[in-house]
């Protein structure tokens, strides 16, 4: 991955532009369709995969040590970012 990846992430999340949480994220997709991308964890339970599998906004790119390493917060598997300008830095550097 690209450490430029992970900075951008980190400055959406300080921007506000950044939900992160299982239920967070997919109740905030449902309730508002405003999500521009949602990263879940590679290594997340098959359930959470499960939920987000349908969306077309969904990439399985990270592992969950690497998520919550940018957070800087514990077993975070999901995340959503709110920004169109972020979420397009953010997939190209993800490779799509």
């Amino acid at each position: 991955m690209n450490e430029n990846v992970y900075k951008t992430i980190g400055l959406c999340l300080k921007a506000g532009k950044l939900i992160y949480g299982t239920y967070k994220v997919l109740d905030r997709y449902k309730k508002y369709n405003d999500l521009k991308l949602i990263i879940v964890a590679i290594d997340a339970p098959v359930s959470v995969k499960q939920r987000y599998k349908d969306f077309t906004i969904t990439r399985f790119v990270l592992d969950r040590e690497t998520i919550s390493k940018i957070l800087g917060r514990n077993s975070e598997i999901v995340i959503g970012i709110l920004d169109e300008g972020f979420s397009s830095l953010i997939s190209s550097g993800l490779g799509g």
